[in-house]
């Protein structure tokens, strides 16, 4: 689109969020009691603020508050919310 000689636009009031990190979809998601935001075979007690998303694995936690927890395959990523940009220090070629 930067390159499109015309482009129409009309004005919109509307509220914008950038899903492109695992803190903005835990701020999107469907949160529990607690404030957790999960997917998958979770298992959770006494926690709260938390995203966990589990693929292929069950993730159970106890007692933990914060954080980003990433399960996909035979990999976990846990990380506190907040820093999911760091997600990037984890790229491979």
């Amino acid at each position: 689109m930067e390159k499109a000689p015309k482009v129409p636009v009309a004005p919109v009031s509307m509220g914008w969020l950038d899903v492109g990190s695992w803190d903005a979809l835990h701020e999107i998601g469907h949160k529990d009691a607690d404030g957790n935001v999960t997917w998958g075979a979770i298992r959770m007690n006494n926690s709260h603020g938390n995203l966990i998303h589990g693929h292929g694995i069950r993730v159970s936690v106890h007692n933990v508050y914060d954080l980003l927890i990433v399960a996909n395959g035979n990999e976990v990523m846990i990380l506190p919310r907040g820093s999911s940009q760091k997600v990037r220090d984890f790229a491979t070629d």
